[in-house]
C-alpha cells in the first residue's frame, strides 16, 4: 500500500520543516503555533483508502505572562484599581492573583 500524510486536512509534502519517509513524518522545531495541528496517516492500496488514522498535535510550553493596567498603580484611598493578567500556555495556567503577605486573593478570576 501507499502511505500519505495530512496536516490539518492538507497533504504534506517534504520541507525544511517536514520530512516524509515511507512510513513515517517527522516536523522538525515545533512551535506553539503547531497546538491542535491534526496530523492524518493514510494507506491506500489500488487507488482506494484502506486505512485513515487521525492524531491531534498538543505542544506543551511555558507561560507568556502579561500585566496590563488601566489606571495608575499608586490610587488614594477608596479608589479603584484594574490590573489584567494575560497568560498564554499550554497546559492552560492555574492563575492566582496573590496580596501583602503572600495571602491568595483570588483564583482564576478578576479582582
Amino acid at each position: 500500500g501507499t502511505v500519505s500524510w495530512l496536516l490539518n486536512c492538507v497533504e504534506a509534502t517534504g520541507s525544511a520543516m517536514v520530512v516524509i519517509t515511507q512510513k513515517n513524518i517527522t516536523l522538525l522545531d515545533v512551535t506553539r503555533d503547531k497546538t491542535d495541528l491534526k496530523v492524518t496517516c493514510i494507506v491506500s492500496s489500488d487507488g482506494d483508502i484502506v486505512y485513515e488514522e487521525s492524531a491531534i498535535l498538543r505542544v506543551y510550553f511555558e507561560p507568556e505572562v502579561n500585566i496590563t493596567q488601566t489606571s495608575p498603580l499608586e490610587v488614594n484611598l477608596g479608589d479603584s484599581i484594574t490590573l489584567t493578567c494575560t497568560v498564554n500556555s499550554s497546559p492552560p495556567p492555574h492563575v492566582q492573583w496573590v496580596g501583602p503577605g503572600g495571602s491568595v486573593l483570588l483564583t482564576n478570576e478578576t479582582i
